[in-house]
């Protein structure tokens, strides 16, 4: 297997990759009644998404995807896509009714990269946590110092199965790597 793609946040002026999802849906595809093909080994779900905060309100931006047929989001028809996928909906802006938290993170530490699923949140020296409640943006929380901390307790956490002799458990670990659900720390700071 391969590492995948991660979906990219815009945030303060600075570019985050998206690591982790707790809450409703962000962008799915089949509620746009589109079906995604893989794009690559890299990207078995079919698309990259780009986030971004409009005002106060969480939008889609920009959205590569390799889909079965060309269908149009939010009105706008796709144009030819790059590298792995086969359309680009560039300057989507569809807004997003997530009510949750999201993990953004930037400045990955190379020596931590696993090649499986998604990379793993205490993998990056920079993590952010963004609530939001029907697609407004509520607050952030700085995770950087909890990772960190992590990190010094056992950085090989979730990198590997823990009995890889044990089916049950290897793919236990395969759906946790391609999954960006984690459950948020409720301790408020």
């Amino acid at each position: 297997m391969t590492g995948q793609i991660s979906d990219s946040f815009l945030y303060d002026g600075e570019e985050y990759y998206l690591v982790g999802i707790d809450g409703d849906e962000l962008f799915e595809p089949l509620s746009f009644d589109i079906e995604t093909i893989p794009a690559s080994t890299a990207c078995w779900r079919g698309f990259q998404a780009f986030y971004r905060i409009d005002g106060e309100y969480l939008v889609l931006q920009d959205l590569y995807i390799s889909m079965k047929e060309s269908k149009e989001i939010n009105g706008k028809k796709p144009s030819k896509g790059e590298r792995y996928f086969k359309h680009h909906f560039p300057d989507l802006n569809l807004k997003i009714k997530f009510t949750g938290t999201l993990l953004i993170a930037r400045d990955f530490i190379e020596e931590m990269y696993i090649h499986m699923g998604f990379q793993r949140p205490m993998s990056y020296e920079i993590v952010i946590e963004l609530y939001f409640e029907k697609g407004k943006f509520i607050k952030e929380k700085n995770l950087s110092k909890k990772m960190e901390e992590l990190r010094n307790i056992d950085s090989s956490k979730d990198s590997a199965p823990i009995n890889p002799k044990d089916s049950v458990d290897v793919n236990s670990w395969i759906t946790k790597s391609f999954s960006l659900d984690y459950e948020k720390d409720d301790e408020e700071n």
